[in-house]
């Protein structure tokens, strides 16, 4: 059900943003953007990804403000028509000068279940922290239609 990957890649690049929300909230800076990823089989069945992206808008809070992701999920192939991901992620953001960072931390569990062709039903529990702020738990249960 999954994609499989193996190795490693790093990207560079300049990230933009071309249209909001509203007219009247005004844009963002352009960012430096760095990427990190590696994915490894670990066995026919199961696969592990790591991910570490760096981000800071370009000017004068270069690197004064920022946001820093750290990401790692395994998935298992339960069967030929259920696989399970484990997902964890870690994320600090400063977003002014003045302010400090924040910290949040975030674990999820999914179930995807393959009913047919490119339609999908996930399941999944999460469990996030934020800095400052009580433990929030979070259920979802979707059905999708995988276009590419």
């Amino acid at each position: 059900i999954s994609d499989r990957f193996y190795g490693w890649d790093v990207t560079l690049g300049t990230k933009v943003e071309l249209l909001t929300a509203k007219s009247s909230i005004k844009r963002t800076l352009p960012a430096a953007d760095v990427t990190a990823r590696y994915s490894r089989p670990i066995s026919w069945r199961s696969q592990l990804n790591e991910k570490f992206t760096v981000n800071s808008p370009i000017g004068g809070s270069f690197f004064r403000t920022y946001s820093i992701t750290s990401a790692s999920d395994f998935s298992y192939e339960v069967t030929n028509r259920i696989d399970f991901v484990i997902n964890y992620r870690l994320k600090s953001e400063k977003r002014s000068k003045e302010t400090a960072a924040l910290t949040s931390h975030s674990l999820t569990t999914l179930f995807i279940f393959h009913i047919e062709n490119q339609v999908n039903l996930i399941t999944s529990i999460q469990l996030t922290k934020s800095s400052g702020t009580p433990l929030n738990q979070s259920y979802m249960m979707t059905l999708n239609y995988r276009v590419f």
